[in-house]
């Protein structure tokens, strides 16, 4: 019969197997517990040397890492595992380095695993900050209805309150909230009444709190006592300085001077940040930009309100030449620029201004050399003396005393030197001068470079007339203008066409010739390089038998020659010429005619 059971059965027994099995494999798949989702970014606390790290609950996590790192960098990020719980949500992170950057990351785990990488956030441990200290006392400064406040910085204060009253009195005090920045340490409390008594706080704030109120400063707005201008301001130069000092000021709330500079006595600037407390004051100039420049000052007195100015003073830096050379002097590099100022006597030897150094020569100076010695320039000098009563002066002296014999004197050689340049008025030059004691012979002499004389006498001590002023050799030009030279012969040697060379408005008197030519295979000067000028035609104008002159005539045109001849009546007067054999001549008809009268504005001002 068992063979014979019903195929319904065996079916219904399979199914019911066949559900069952899928339900076992299916059982519990509602409890399966998921991996953690990945935690928010982190918040971080600095400290010192520390972090504390904190974050939101993550729902089914039963654990927490913490991983750091000093560059924005998971994959070399160590795990911090100094926790002691980690299954809650805070960790602190010790044992870092102050104001190092740390980046810092969570992951969340459970039973089923662990989530990835929170959001990044970075923190900079630093030491503990605390509260600010209490301010110290304020100083006040009264003004005109109103009150200067300075105070002491407090360290860790970020910016600060000022507090005041009539009455010394914190808990009735008012903030005064008028202050453009409460971050430095000053501020003006404004509209307050003259003559009342004010007390004044200061409170010290950061991010972590407000100290106390400090102790009470007190003052009294009032209508100050103007402040007197300073007197007696003076100037005195030095290498790479010029140094200043004048006589304090009186009056109410002096807190120091102001020190005002200027380069052409117009736009005074103030060279000082804060007052100067002191009543003397070094100002550096730099060289070269500053060799050889007159700076102006001028001092206030500083307060609630600035004095006037004090007077006015000038000087310029350099070294100073000494006020006596008993084995001559000679200038050095390292202590350029130089400056005369006052009386120099040089004795034993020469006076040199050395190539690659400067001389400077200002108002109301004297140079005195011995008898048969020379000033010889080689680099630049420039005198910078005024016209007039103000003039600088070269001149020769008896050593041990006594009077000069006719034709003793010095001599002035300028060779090689720093050649004048008419487009800036750069170079060279001897202007408002009177040289004087000229030695006989060739007593000045221009050799490579060019020169500028202006508004200058040249007086020699041969009474003769025999010093000659002798322009000689390659690239030698001058150009002089209302000169006056006096015994002295000008006397040509050098090729001067092409150069800016330019003789005008002198006054020539009392030399061996009224002018020479000398050793020149050409003429020396174009047409209308000499011309205005008031030659001595008394005298003899001279052509070397040395002179060749290309075969042309030498252009003196232009001028006028005082004491000459004139050939018919109503013809300007002219020089005697002497020529020896020559074939060439001077032509005082080239550019224009010589002048029948002396050129208005020849010779010095002075």
């Amino acid at each position: 019969m068992k063979r014979n059971q019903s195929p319904t059965i065996i079916i219904a027994c399979l199914v019911a197997v066949v559900v069952l099995g899928a339900l076992a494999g299916c059982g519990g798949g509602g409890n399966k517990t998921p991996v953690p989702v990945t935690p928010s970014a982190p918040t971080l606390t600095a400290a010192d040397s520390q972090l504390t790290v904190t974050w939101n609950t993550v729902n089914g996590a039963t654990s927490y890492e913490v991983w750091f790192n000093t560059v924005n960098d998971t994959s070399t990020a160590a795990q911090f595992t100094g926790d002691s719980d980690n299954t809650d949500i805070t960790c602190v992170i010790t044992g870092l380095t102050n104001g190092t950057t740390y980046y810092i990351w969570v992951r969340a785990k459970n039973s089923a695993g662990t989530s990835g990488f929170s959001p990044v956030a970075s923190g900079i441990p630093a030491a503990s900050i605390a509260s600010p200290d209490t301010p110290g006392t304020p100083s006040l400064t009264a003004g005109n209805h109103l009150l200067i406040v300075t105070w002491t910085p407090v360290n860790g204060a970020t910016s600060y309150e000022v507090w005041f009253n009539t009455a010394n009195d914190t808990s009735t005090a008012a903030q005064f909230t008028g202050d453009s920045d409460n971050t430095d340490t000053t501020c003006i409390i404004t509209d307050l009444t003259n003559g009342t008594t004010y007390y004044v706080w200061i409170k010290a704030k950061n991010s972590l709190g407000t100290s106390g109120f400090s102790l009470p400063g007190s003052g009294n707005p009032t209508v100050p006592v103007a402040l007197s201008a300073p007197t007696g301001l003076t100037a005195a130069g030095a290498l790479g300085c010029i140094q200043l000092s004048w006589n304090a000021s009186n009056g109410d709330g002096l807190q120091g001077y102001n020190i005002y500079r200027s380069t052409n006595v117009v736009d005074f600037v103030k060279l000082n940040a804060s007052p100067v407390s002191a009543t003397a004051y070094d100002d550096p100039i730099s060289s070269p930009a500053g060799d050889g420049v007159w700076y102006y000052y001028k001092v206030t007195a500083a307060g609630a309100l600035e004095s006037g100015f004090s007077n006015s003073v000038r000087s310029m830096h350099g070294t100073r030449l000494a006020a006596s050379y008993a084995n001559g002097f000679i200038t050095q590099v390292k202590e350029s620029p130089y400056v005369a100022e006052g009386t120099t006597v040089v004795d034993g030897d020469n006076l040199t201004v050395a190539t690659s150094t400067k001389l400077y020569v200002l108002d109301n100076t004297t140079i005195a050399l011995e008898a048969g010695r020379t000033f010889q320039v080689s680099g630049l000098l420039r005198v910078l003396a005024s016209s007039g009563a103000a003039h600088a002066t070269f001149t020769a002296h008896k050593s041990g005393g006594g009077v000069l014999g006719d034709g003793e004197g010095f001599f002035l050689k300028i060779s090689n030197a720093v050649s004048y340049d008419p487009a800036d008025d750069s170079g060279t030059v001897i202007q408002h001068t009177r040289i004087e004691n000229l030695k006989e012979s060739s007593a000045v002499t221009i050799n490579g470079c060019g020169v500028k004389f202006h508004n200058s006498y040249i007086v020699s001590n041969k009474s003769t007339g025999g010093s000659y002023f002798y322009i000689y050799g390659n690239n030698s030009w001058i150009t002089m203008r209302n000169c006056r030279l006096e015994k002295s012969i000008l006397e040509i040697g050098a090729d001067m066409r092409g150069k800016p060379c330019a003789v005008e408005r002198n006054v020539f008197r009392g030399g061996y010739y009224s002018i020479y030519f000398n050793n020149l295979s050409n003429p020396g000067v174009s047409p209308g390089q000499i011309a205005q000028n008031d030659f001595d035609g008394s005298k003899t104008a001279y052509l070397s038998s040395s002179m060749s002159g290309g075969g042309q005539n030498v252009p003196l045109g232009s001028n006028y020659w005082h004491g000459g001849t004139s050939v018919n009546p109503g013809d300007p007067p002219l020089p005697n010429v002497y020529k020896g054999e020559l074939t060439i001549d001077f032509d005082f008809s080239n550019p224009s005619p010589a002048l029948t009268r002396a050129p208005a504005g020849a010779g010095p001002d002075w």
